[in-house]
């Protein structure tokens, strides 16, 4: 539904969007009743959501959206509640309040189904585990004990990588002697010209063999900061932003050509009757679609990358008609395939198994280089791999820390 949502670009506020479920629809086409309208705030109170509530669709991050899709479920207070990796893009605040909505619900008359791939996202609420695997259930579990599942390790533990087990190369590497890859000094961004900076003041620079994790609560501007990166936003007047300081002149779509971008918005804006091969290969153009024709040498880089992710029989495949993971490693590919200098990855693990996981960590390991820089957001420590080297946290639009 979520991605529904970002493609439409409806103008509709958070309120809106919680009200429409009892039009049966994702829209409200008439008004609800008072009653209605009562649990609605009600709802939107239990996920402390109330100051989301009359904000702009386009106004929203994507945890934000994500939160009020959650109390748009809970509002007309099912007898089945069906949640397919609800936790995605949540920070960990909204995922413990999240986690005790849905243990309250089921304590009740609510029976819960619900879909994850991490283990931490089980509540305590669950009692019984059915296990998938090629459109089938494989096995099924009682959970013995009413308690959340334990939290995977993340790839830093079980690598043996750690702050003082970081690449020499990349520990060595001084400030400035090689340029930087992306500077931004005194940049305010704004979504809507009317209100409040979603980013303040950013002044930061990334250069080659710098690989940063950037953290934060939902609404801080981890998205937005990735989009000004790419180009799809621009800072406000007063402040500055450059990319790649060996081509100063460089437009910011010939910039975009030696990075890769990946986020779940990104993801939705895709047509999903393009061919997995066409869409890999737009990324050699840095474009949205698919390439009509592919050259020989892009056609074998693209079949590299479907063999690493373990998806080269779906080369010939729609992206619509894979699921929701496999179309995310499919758009990790592309943004990896023309081996980009700067790679921006906003929450890149969401809706991928472990096996996923892995072969997206294994290509990452073979793409690194001191002449490459990464930027992942994500709300999960657990998503870092094991070569991250910098740390970035962001507060109500501001950078709150540096290391």
């Amino acid at each position: 539904m979520q991605q529904h949502y970002q493609r439409s670009q409806w103008d509709v506020t958070g309120e809106e969007i919680v009200m429409s479920v009892f039009s049966g629809s994702e829209l409200l086409y008439e008004p609800i009743s008072r009653e209605s309208r009562d649990r609605v705030a009600r709802v939107l109170k239990t996920f402390r959501l109330t100051g989301l509530a009359r904000r702009q669709y386009g106004e929203l991050s994507q945890g934000e959206l994500r939160r009020i899709l959650i109390a748009r479920a809970f509002a007309s207070e099912p007898q089945v509640l069906v949640l397919d990796e609800i936790y995605e893009g949540l920070d960990a605040q909204a995922r413990r309040e999240t986690g005790l909505v849905i243990d309250r619900a089921a304590a009740g008359v609510c029976q819960i189904v619900m879909t994850a791939h991490r283990p931490e996202d089980r509540p305590s609420c669950i009692t019984h585990i059915a296990r998938m695997g090629g459109g089938r259930i494989n096995a099924q579990e009682r959970v013995s004990k009413l308690s959340p599942g334990k939290k995977c390790d993340s790839p830093k533990a079980s690598t043996g990588a750690g702050s003082n087990d970081r690449p020499e190369s990349a520990r060595s590497r001084q400030a400035g002697t090689k340029g930087y890859l992306f500077r931004a000094v005194g940049a305010d961004v704004y979504r809507d010209l009317h209100g409040p900076p979603v980013l303040r003041q950013i002044t930061w620079t990334v250069e080659p063999g710098q690989y940063w994790s950037i953290m934060g609560p939902n609404g801080s501007g981890k998205s937005t900061l990735l989009k000004l990166i790419y180009g799809d936003l621009v800072c406000a007047a007063g402040g500055r932003v450059d990319r790649f300081s060996r081509f100063p002149e460089m437009s910011v779509r010939g910039a975009r050509g030696r990075m890769g971008y990946l986020s779940a918005e990104f993801q939705a804006s895709f047509d999903g009757s393009v061919l997995v091969m066409q869409t890999i290969a737009s990324g050699f153009d840095a474009r949205v679609g698919g390439s009509v024709r592919i050259p020989d040498a892009r056609r074998s880089a693209a079949m590299r990358i479907l063999r690493r992710l373990g998806l080269e029989s779906a080369c010939n495949r729609s992206l619509g008609d894979l699921s929701y993971g496999e179309a995310r490693r499919i758009l990790i590919g592309r943004s990896l395939v023309h081996r980009p200098s700067l790679l921006l990855m906003d929450e890149p693990f969401d809706g991928l198994d472990e096996v996923g996981r892995a072969a997206v960590v294994s290509l990452l390991e073979r793409w690194v280089s001191p002449r490459r820089s990464l930027i992942l957001v994500s709300n999960h420590d657990s998503d870092f791999p094991h070569f991250m080297n910098r740390h970035l946290t962001l507060k109500e639009g501001r950078i709150a820390t540096v290391e």
